[in-house]
């Protein structure tokens, strides 16, 4: 870490992670505070944060799919769809993942994945007109994939919080604006997000996010904005804890070599 990080690091314990000193936010809150939206799927010093490709990533789309086809949700001409929706902006790369899908990011597959098992709790539950909290958002693409799940399976949301590092809200407004979808979306730096207003009943996502922060950090999120979500769905890849604050069952899954633990309250 160069003294730089270290300086910045003492004065910004946002960016530090439950998994110590040497894996921060760093890199990445630097890094994202002047990327083109147009190609940084593509930046050599983003892709391995934004875009995981290599043989493991691949590996993991293809467990994805496999989930995806037992949820039996969508069939693979939507499920195509859906993955080229949020490929087409950022100029990803494209591996191939599976014969019945076309050759894509399996970055986007994830964000299917994880929304398809979104929407099925919103159907269990039998709710709808729904604002959800998304802590850690990464670029924006799960925003982008869920609104395009719930108009599919005819869910509203009435607002879609999008709480991050201050250089990441930014960034992601950029992303979700390609798309034309963020009129129904607040991008609220992690520094005003204890001040904010969330409705009742609001459904909270987070992919490692959460979990990963360190542990003041994470405490601020359980007293300031979990005692306003009833429900949600959280992956989990803490090492250390297992503590979020809900009475939560655990979704059964195949994708071992990278997802974590994916609780459900």
């Amino acid at each position: 870490m160069s003294e730089f990080e270290q300086t910045h690091e003492l004065l910004d314990p946002k960016l530090k992670t439950c998994f110590g000193d040497n894996i921060t936010y760093t890199k990445y809150y630097q890094l994202l505070q002047n990327a083109s939206v147009v190609n940084f799927k593509r930046n050599k010093d983003l892709v391995d944060i934004t875009e995981h490709i290599g043989d493991l990533q691949i590996q993991h789309g293809k467990d994805m799919y496999e989930e995806i086809v037992k949820l039996n949700m969508i069939d693979n001409l939507t499920l195509n769809r859906m993955i080229q929706i949020n490929d087409f902006v950022g100029n990803p790369f494209f591996c191939d993942i599976h014969p019945k899908m076309d050759r894509c990011s399996p970055n986007s597959i994830k964000y299917v994945y994880h929304g398809l098992l979104i929407v099925k709790k919103l159907k269990d539950e039998k709710l709808n007109d729904i604002q959800f909290v998304e802590v850690g958002g990464g670029y924006g693409g799960q925003c982008v994939i869920l609104q395009e799940l719930c108009k599919l399976f005819h869910i509203r949301i009435t607002k879609y919080k999008l709480i991050d590092l201050d250089n990441v809200v930014r960034f992601q407004e950029k992303y979700i604006q390609a798309y034309n979808m963020h009129h129904i979306c607040e991008f609220i730096p992690y520094e005003e997000f204890k001040h904010q207003e969330y409705s009742k009943g609001s459904f909270l996502f987070s992919s490692y996010a959460l979990s990963e922060l360190s542990d003041p950090i994470r405490h601020e999120y359980y007293e300031h904005l979990l005692p306003f979500v009833d429900y949600g769905i959280v992956i989990w890849n803490n090492p250390f804890a297992v503590d979020l604050p809900k009475q939560h069952t655990e979704i059964a899954h195949n994708c071992h070599n990278i997802t974590g633990k994916i609780f459900s309250f």
